[in-house]
């Protein structure tokens, strides 16, 4: 799996003897090499490559305005949720294959952005603009915003607990190792070509993603709706589907989850559930996972069948659908679990109702309501949630079950799709690493 591109070669760092203190000074190797390249880089300053640029315009510019952020270039609408800022009359422009980043971070990573909207853009006018000449500009963005030896610089930019700041006169004063000009295409192109990949990838991953909301849509009744528009075969003569609280088809009332801190991952202590561990698409976040110190009892821990709902914050209404292959899990206070009667509602048929549009919906009505986002026990169990009827011959779980069998090969399939994104990220992130050199790979 991977993108194509020519067979790069171990460099040999071996150097004669005498040659030291001018050499470990300017040129830099990295671990690998195209074989038609041997020459090793040289450490030059930034500055003479980059050209600033400060046109301002004002309110009222008919230039698109944007945001630059860690994401890519947003339009502002967008980036602040519908709403334009308000600033004092005057924004950046950016031309069209210019740079531009935001110059203080609450950490030390910054993103670098090219203006590839085809137009002129206005952004804040906080921001420096930049363009490129005598450098390749892809090796340039990829340099910025992935080499380590970029971030070791940014590191070296933060002053005690503050923010880090990296102005542009501070940018164009770091000296990188930089390989020759047609050296820095020939390594462009071949991340590009993996770049180029991971988006066909991630393109298929919306594809699947948009025909999933499709069926979400279709498989289950809109708001005032008694049927949903698609019904599989043999089930179009059993009738309306009934609308009921989802309190009347669980085992027992929703709980709260443990109210302690996390602590340090500890193999000899339970594992801990939050609200952060778990993803936009439901999924169990592996990385980062920590541990609770408290003796849990076996009530605290999730079983086969059990849902969590976040109750609180940002990721109120998000949820999760216990899964064994994810270890034993005791789950935090910010969380409610759910234990569906499985004579009364199909857990995974629950679960996949949870991602419908008109779950959101509710989700968005009732957080909504007070000072701080949040949904809590009593009002899960209010939550109505569309199922099929039960009938003589035929059970409402059978039609469960074939809705969530549709939906649930969908999910496996998206699970799939990031895995395999996941992986040619990480192959690019290796290859990348291997070709820019870090700051300690000095010859000699």
């Amino acid at each position: 799996m991977g993108a194509k591109f020519p067979a790069l070669e171990p460099m040999n760092n071996e150097l004669g003897s005498g040659a030291m203190s001018q050499v470990q000074e300017e040129r830099v190797s990295a671990k690998l090499k195209f074989p038609e390249f041997d020459g090793a880089w040289k450490r030059q300053a930034l500055g003479p490559f980059l050209i600033q640029h400060a046109e301002r315009v004002f309110s009222g510019t008919e230039l698109p305005i944007y945001t630059s952020s860690r994401e890519g270039l947003l339009p502002q609408d967008k980036y602040y949720g519908g709403n334009r800022v308000q600033n004092d009359g005057e924004y950046g422009v950016v031309p069209k294959g210019y740079f531009v980043y935001r110059h203080m971070s609450d950490d030390t990573t910054f993103k670098f952005n090219i203006n590839n909207t085809g137009s002129e853009i206005a952004v804040s006018k906080e921001y420096p603009v930049f363009g490129v000449s005598g450098m390749n500009v892809d090796f340039l963005r990829l340099l910025l915003n992935e080499s380590n030896s970029f971030k070791q610089f940014a590191e070296m930019q933060r002053k005690g607990g503050t923010r880090t700041r990296l102005y542009f006169k501070t940018l164009c004063s770091w000296r990188p190792a930089l390989p020759s000009l047609p050296e820095q295409n020939r390594i462009a192109d071949c991340l590009l070509s993996i770049e180029a990949e991971i988006d066909l990838e991630i393109e298929k991953l919306r594809t699947l993603k948009r025909h999933r909301l499709g069926l979400l849509r279709e498989l289950f009744p809109r708001e005032g709706d008694e049927t949903p528009k698609m019904r599989f075969g043999g089930f179009h003569k059993m009738g309306n589907w009934k609308t009921k609280r989802l309190g009347e088809l669980l085992l027992e009332r929703p709980d709260y989850g443990i109210n302690a801190p996390a602590v340090e991952f500890d193999e000899h202590l339970p594992t801990f559930l939050r609200i952060t561990d778990i993803s936009d698409d439901g999924e169990f976040i592996a990385a980062g996972k920590v541990s609770v110190g408290v003796d849990a009892e076996e009530k605290d821990y999730l079983r086969d069948g059990e849902i969590v709902l976040a109750r609180t914050g940002a990721s109120v209404g998000k949820s999760y659908v216990y899964n064994t292959d994810d270890g034993e899990f005791v789950f935090a206070g910010y969380l409610i679990r759910i234990k569906p009667d499985p004579e009364k509602l199909d857990f995974r048929f629950a679960a996949q109702f949870l991602r419908t549009p008109r779950y959101w919906d509710w989700v968005a009505e009732v957080s909504g309501r007070g000072a701080q986002p949040g949904i809590n026990s009593s009002q899960y169990a209010d939550l109505l949630i569309p199922v099929p009827p039960q009938l003589d011959g035929a059970s409402s779980l059978d039609e469960q079950r074939r809705v969530a069998d549709c939906l649930s090969a969908i999910g496996r399939q998206i699970s799939l799709q990031s895995e395999k994104i996941t992986f040619l990220k990480k192959h690019k992130k290796g290859i990348l690493q291997n070709l820019f050199p870090s700051v300690d790979e000095v010859r000699g």
